[in-house]
């Protein structure tokens, strides 16, 4: 699983990139589009990472898969960001 982890991060960091480029050119919408798809691979990367089955497209349900304390961190803030 770790070589899998290993490639979904690699996928993130490129999509993260390609946000980063997008932005500067004033293409903001398809750099959220990326800058989504860049945090969505990262966090699947941490589920291989500990054998947890990485399905499905929603951020906050995947990082409520994570049973470490810095994803209630990260879920609580993301709630509050999509809330209000």
């Amino acid at each position: 699983m770790r070589k899998e982890a290993e490639r979904w991060l690699e996928e993130a960091l490129w999509d993260l990139g390609t946000a980063k480029i997008l932005h500067e050119k004033g293409r903001y919408n398809a750099s959220a589009f990326y800058a989504h798809q860049a945090a969505e691979k990262a966090v699947k990367a941490l589920l291989f990472h500990i054998n947890e089955a990485p399905w499905g497209h929603s951020i906050r349900e995947l990082l409520e898969r994570l049973a470490i304390r810095a994803a209630e961190e990260v879920v609580n803030f993301a709630r509050k960001t999509i809330f209000g």
